[in-house]
């Protein structure tokens, strides 16, 4: 399933006084991650289909300060992305078929700030904050998928929704091979993007990153 590679996460507290936006890379996350767990699969019987998704990690490092009050700045983030679709095959050819998706998202994310150093932080001390988000959306969409021929076949899919949060949306889109009759190997590109506003906090999301997927039919 899928790996997350990329990682920004906006916060803006009135703890904090000021928005700040902690960005991580493809080394951070490699070299700061306590655990990723991956999880997917897909259930159909007939022209109804079941498709549970489960992202999650938790990582601890550093990152940019907001500018010159502080100098060193340390993050630890627990957070995981949980998809809970049902879908309807509304088109099914021979090479081709189109689903119409409905479900729910559930976005977690527990992100710690200790800002340090700098005029402020020598001065005043460490300044600490902690961000908690736990949210559930409703989410419609589609997937696509197709052959490129006998072997090779694509995928597309997109979902929006909104609840607890402002806006949600993702897309994924990937390119297959038909291993054997029954197994199948996808790769990917994913992207998810969240924006949840409330009294204390403004807390925006996005994370993207590959999905390897193998697939066995029964």
């Amino acid at each position: 399933d899928g790996f997350i590679l990329q990682l920004s996460v906006r916060v803006s507290e009135k703890t904090l006084g000021f928005e700040h936006s902690v960005f991580l890379g493809f080394d951070d996350i490699i070299s700061n991650v306590d655990w990723l767990v991956p999880f997917g699969a897909d259930i159909r019987y007939k022209r109804f289909g079941f498709m549970p998704d489960f992202v999650g990690l938790k990582m601890s490092g550093g990152s940019t300060t907001p500018g010159p009050l502080y100098e060193d700045l340390d993050v630890g983030i627990k957070m995981w992305v949980l998809n809970l679709a049902a879908y309807y095959r509304l088109i099914e050819k021979p090479n081709y078929s189109l689903d119409v998706i409905g479900g729910a998202r559930n976005l977690y994310v527990d992100l710690d700030l200790a800002f340090s150093g700098g005029p402020v932080g020598n001065a005043r001390g460490a300044l600490r904050a902690n961000s908690k988000t736990d949210i559930w959306d409703g989410i419609v969409g589609f997937r696509a998928q197709g052959d490129l021929s006998d072997r090779l076949f694509y995928s597309v899919y997109g979902d929006v929704g909104t609840g607890a949060s402002e806006l949600t949306w993702q897309v994924l889109a990937s390119l297959g091979y038909q291993v054997s009759e029954r197994l199948s190997a996808a790769l990917g590109y994913r992207y998810i993007h969240y924006d949840e506003e409330n009294n204390n906090t403004s807390v925006g999301v996005t994370a993207s990153g590959p999905q390897l997927t193998l697939k066995w039919d029964f």
